[in-house]
């Protein structure tokens, strides 16, 4: 199950500003989920997941109409951001299952195409005897149309496996500390998440190393989205990078 929080209340301090009811900032939320995140969920090459987007109930309902038109989402309306509420609303989406899987995603990053398959592999190889922390430590800082490459073990792109029975989602650990918690797996080194940067989120600025033969395919974009690399662009990056791009377009042989 992935979970995301779309406009869920969370309260901090003494604030009440309830930004998250807005229209306004519903609206650009909303073009965010419908440009980068949905589009990657529903790419997915194993479908083999459910989709928990947390709602307020009180988003109006436009918005939820908006949201539940689209492939894989079921908006769901929840009174907090509680995990242990949530872990019940999960046992009720996967009533056949004894084991879990469950990942976090926020509703304005993106997944590569073979997250889930990824998961499910590492699980039916290597099946785990207790809970464990499932991690891919490289992905993206995404910033319009240009990817820069990021190194990042314990990110919050994270999922955690558990038994049933003593569920408790990928919500009840931060990614930060999750290995005081569980064991954690960091999976393959191929990218498999992207943090897309814009002016309303926390952490506004790239990371890493421009990348210059990113498929936007592999997030569920159309690769007439992202601006085909000239000139002026290579002039960011390390000559590896360019001789990296040169080798994988097979601009020259090999």
């Amino acid at each position: 199950v992935i979970i995301t929080r779309f406009n869920l209340y969370i309260p901090f301090g003494t604030s009440d500003d309830r930004k998250n009811l807005k229209m306004e900032w519903l609206t650009k939320r909303v073009r965010l989920f419908k440009e980068y995140c949905q589009p990657s969920v529903a790419n997915q090459s194993d479908r083999r997941f459910r989709w928990l987007v947390m709602i307020d109930p009180l988003t109006p309902q436009e918005i939820v109409d908006e949201l539940n038109a689209l492939d894989c989402v079921e908006a769901t309306p929840m009174e907090k951001y509680e995990y242990l509420d949530i872990a019940e609303v999960v046992k009720q989406m996967t009533p056949d299952a004894d084991w879990v899987i469950t990942a976090n995603l926020d509703s304005d990053d993106q997944i590569h195409r073979q997250y889930v398959e990824d998961l499910y592999k590492e699980v039916e190889k290597n099946p785990p005897e207790g809970r464990v922390f499932l991690s891919f430590p490289n992905g993206y800082s995404v910033c319009g149309d240009r990817y820069y490459l990021r190194h990042y073990p314990n990110n919050q792109f994270h999922a955690l496996a558990e038994p049933k029975d003593a569920l408790e989602t990928i919500l009840c650990a931060n990614h930060d500390v999750m290995h005081l918690t569980a064991p954690v797996r960091y999976l393959t080194k191929d990218p498999r998440w992207g943090t897309v940067i814009h002016d309303n989120n926390v952490g506004n600025y790239a990371f890493g190393f421009r990348v210059l033969h990113v498929d936007p395919i592999d997030f569920g974009l159309r690769r007439d989205q992202v601006k085909i690399p000239g000139p002026s662009d290579y002039a960011e990056v390390p000559i590896a990078w360019v001789k990296e791009h040169i080798r994988r377009t097979h601009i020259v042989g090999n």
